[in-house]
């Protein structure tokens, strides 16, 4: 049977996604399904939109691809009409307001034109801001009344001269070996861009250095590579990425490993304005105050594991295997009959790999490893996670023993093989206490 040919200017809702899926999307079609559904019943329900009961499927909507969120906002407006107002009105400012913008093309209605009005007030995004003034134009050719857009003192002119070109950084995200990229990208004289591209290990320093001339395009091809390798990739501040790299320089001093000798070659053409270790830069954009107060976000970092910028990490250890096979061994014991007993064998080895995989060297590593992951979770408008990476890492610098720290607990699990229970396993395992858990006590 012939493909059911979709107009170019039809918006994509679900059900057209799924006549057309992409490998990227297929993965998440069942899941776009299932959150469209629940949304529907949550706005026909009596009591309403809250906080409480829109929170748990925004963080839904923010893991599907771009391609899928589009589709099922579609669908809500299309379908719903007014009812997917109250929605849209809830996810202003959760890194969807682009999708919002477009979205909310299909809807004229003046409550569309104030959610957007809203959005513009606050938004700095230029992509963001121009599709805001294009639905906005489309919703007054079809009679909606509109008030003048107010920019915030924050948002940049519709026109300004052209800038003097500016260097710029880029920054990867951190793999299971703990190894990024820093990108340095200056301006060349021939309108192309002088590109440094430097590969750091946590523990070794600078392990690859390259230099290269390219066309500006070469920056939209590293997005696209970056995607199709399954790397995050955000632009940084420039002088912290100089000192990413003078850093690892040093670690190569320390470790005595001889740094790539292209870097020794170009090292005092990139060099480092900063004459003290700087903050990272998550410490920018979250107060690491309020994220200590609030201790329900150090008990969900164990929910980091499922994002997939995480899911690739475990533990790197000559030891681990042996807790791999004691472990196997305990699972399928034929003696140990006992389902308790089993249990507490189980969680003996755990204690056991925390104490030897898991010491004081691998909580500063794994510190400033979330610190930095939760930059790139920030830059890429996932605040609620980056709350939750940077709570996983102020709970390192803590006393809190690391058996007891729940992104802890998940990563030496899954590193050698044990099962983990889910907080809402334990939940219906334990009785109602009022025995404060270690993370809240540590972080009060």
């Amino acid at each position: 049977m012939a493909k059911k040919r979709i107009k170019k200017d039809s918006p994509e809702t679900l059900p057209a996604l799924r006549d057309d899926p992409k490998e990227e999307v297929l993965p998440f079609l069942d899941e776009a399904e299932k959150l469209y559904q629940e949304l529907t019943l949550l706005l026909e329900s009596t009591s309403g939109v809250s906080y409480e009961s829109i929170s748990p499927p925004i963080e839904r909507l923010l893991k599907l691809p771009g391609r899928a969120q589009s589709a099922l906002l579609n669908q809500l407006v299309i379908e719903k009409k007014d009812k997917s107002l109250e929605f849209f009105a809830h996810i202003i400012g959760k890194g969807l307001d682009l999708t919002v913008a477009n979205s909310l093309a299909l809807l004229p209605a003046p409550e569309s034109a104030e959610i957007l009005q809203k959005i513009y007030q606050q938004s700095t995004n230029k992509d963001v801001n121009k599709a805001i003034k294009k639905t906005l134009h489309r919703l007054k050719t079809r009679g909606i009344t509109l008030a003048e857009l107010v920019p915030t003192a924050d948002t940049e002119p519709v026109w300004k001269p052209p800038p003097t070109p500016q260097p710029q950084a880029y920054l990867s995200s951190i793999d299971q070996m703990g190894v990024r990229v820093v990108w340095l990208i200056q301006p060349g004289l021939r309108k192309g861009l002088n590109i440094f591209q430097a590969a750091l290990s946590e523990t070794k320093g600078i392990i690859d250095f390259d230099t290269l001339e390219a066309p500006r395009k070469w920056l939209r091809q590293l997005f696209e590579r970056a995607k199709e390798n399954r790397m995050l990739v955000v632009e940084g501040d420039y002088s912290y990425a100089q000192f990413l790299i003078e850093e690892g320089y040093q670690k190569n001093q320390d470790r005595k490993i001889n740094p790539p000798p292209s870097y020794l070659e170009w090292r005092s053409t990139i060099g480092i304005t900063l004459a003290t270790s700087p903050q990272p830069l998550i410490y920018q954009l979250l107060k690491a105050e309020e994220i200590k107060a609030d201790p329900e976000l150090l008990a969900r970092s164990v929910d980091l594991h499922e994002l997939p910028e995480f899911r690739p990490w475990v533990l790197i250890h000559e030891n681990a295997e042996k807790y791999i096979t004691r472990g196997k061994e305990a699972a399928e014991s034929k003696i140990l009959l006992n389902p308790l007993q089993q249990k507490e064998r189980l969680e003996t080895i755990f204690l056991e790999a925390v104490e030897e995989l898991f010491r004081e060297e691998e909580r500063a590593l794994y510190k400033r490893r979330l610190e930095e992951m939760a930059y790139l979770l920030h830059k890429t408008q996932r605040e609620e996670e980056a709350k939750k990476a940077l709570a996983a890492a102020l709970g390192l610098g803590t006393d809190l023993p690391s058996h007891q720290h729940p992104f802890v607990e998940k990563l030496v699990k899954k590193s050698i093989n044990l099962p983990v229970v889910s907080e809402k396993e334990k939940d219906e395992q334990e009785e109602p206490s009022l025995i404060v858990k270690p993370w809240e006590r540590h972080q009060r």
